[in-house]
């Protein structure tokens, strides 16, 4: 045994054994939570109709109102559709829309606050009041208001999110750019002769990405319970396509009777939405160190 331990095999098998193993940080353990939380769900989605045998908007009016059992896990709401079908078909609309009224925003954010920090002056001036002005009202009751004027539906959700939703990846990227611009490789490449466009989307902007990614996933929280609510209202996504929001308001009146109807949806927005908060805290935890 002696004879084994000494030879060159035997101590890198030892030395092996005594590697510490690698442990993931907390916040590394945070992104994949949330980040995995969020995707299942938005894969149960995709794949709901092989995990249900019922159609999401089929109505059985002989199976209404039926308590969950083995038969319907999530119960039938008022028109006999199946609740499980319908809330695992909603993931597929909700999370993919909330992701476009994210992106959307985002990119005319950033490039407008990266202009307005990086250039200054009068575009920098016009940009920042125009951000206060926008600011000047309660951004969710100014969002409803622009979404019931245009008419409501998907379209109206997208283009509200881009007019209202700009304005704080502005004020971040602006700051962030204005930190950065001053920095020696920022001013390596100024005195190198690169161009001020070389230098904005080169150098400057790629390091204040992952400050955006982190309110991004911040902002899909938001973005999520702004289609609920729309949909809630009756003017986000239509009747009868399946939608967390819409199913809420179908079971409202039947809260007491048949809980389930509401509930459950609005236990997934929930889930939903501490999927993206606690991956949005693990980014930003992992961009401080």
């Amino acid at each position: 045994m002696n004879a084994i331990a000494a030879s060159p095999a035997g101590r890198a098998v030892a030395r092996s054994a005594r590697l510490p193993r690698t442990k993931l940080s907390p916040a590394t353990k945070r992104v994949i939570v949330g980040s995995s939380l969020a995707a299942l769900i938005l894969l149960l989605g995709i794949l709901s109709p092989v995990l249900t045998p019922y159609d999401p908007n089929a109505q059985a009016l002989t199976s209404r109102l039926l308590a969950p059992s083995a038969a319907h896990l999530f119960g039938t709401d008022s028109f006999g559709r199946d609740v499980f079908t319908r809330t695992l078909a909603s993931a597929t609309i909700d999370i993919p829309l909330a992701l476009a009224a994210t992106i959307g925003p985002a990119i005319i954010g950033t490039v407008l606050g990266a202009l307005s920090g990086y250039v200054g002056g009068i575009l920098d001036s016009f940009v920042m009041r125009l951000c206060d002005v926008l600011q000047a009202f309660p951004t969710y009751v100014f969002f409803l208001v622009m979404v019931f004027a245009t008419g409501g539906g998907v379209s109206a959700y997208l283009v509200g999110a881009a007019v209202i939703f700009w304005v704080p990846f502005a004020r971040l990227v602006r700051s962030e750019v204005m930190l950065i611009k001053e920095l020696d490789y920022v001013r390596a490449a100024r005195s190198l002769g690169y161009s001020k466009f070389r230098q904005l989307f080169r150098h400057i902007v790629p390091n204040a990405i992952p400050q955006v990614i982190v309110f991004s996933a911040s902002q899909m929280v938001f973005c999520l319970l702004g289609l609920a609510g729309l949909s809630f209202l009756g003017v986000g996504v239509p009747a009868p396509t399946a939608e967390w929001g819409a199913m809420i308001a179908d079971g409202q009146q039947y809260i007491r009777t048949a809980w389930w109807i509401s509930t459950l949806p609005g236990l997934f927005i929930l889930v939903v939405g501490i999927a993206f908060s606690v991956l949005s805290d693990g980014l930003d935890q992992r961009n401080r160190r």
